[in-house]
């Protein structure tokens, strides 16, 4: 399942957000948040090709971590716009990726 357009963070605002939101990292995730003042919380996910090489495995964990944000974001207290940053070349399997990512939602203070 895709994620509606509205949650989607555009490439022109990432550097915005990366620079200047709250960083906070768990293990080979760091994830950046910006309260964004619109009526729902946008994502973006970043994996680059040195930590994983192959595009279909890349892709995979992009999947996994927008389905992790599709579920949680009923979740929110507030909305922000999150960036998401893989750091680790280790396997990735979705019930890791969902602890660590529901872990830095906690400590970010949105759900």
């Amino acid at each position: 399942m895709t994620i509606a357009q509205e949650h989607r963070i555009p490439r022109e605002s990432i550097k915005k957000i990366v620079k200047s939101g709250r960083r906070f990292r768990s293990g080979p995730i760091t994830a950046v948040f910006l309260e964004n003042g619109r009526n729902a919380s946008r994502i973006a996910v970043v994996i680059s090709s040195k930590i994983v090489k192959k595009s279909t495995e890349r892709n995979r964990i992009r999947r996994r971590a927008k389905e992790i944000f599709r579920k949680a974001d009923k979740l929110f207290s507030k909305n922000c716009d999150i960036i998401v940053m893989f750091y680790s070349g280790s396997p990735f399997k979705f019930r890791d990726i969902e602890e660590i990512l529901f872990e830095i939602f906690t400590k970010a203070k949105i759900i």
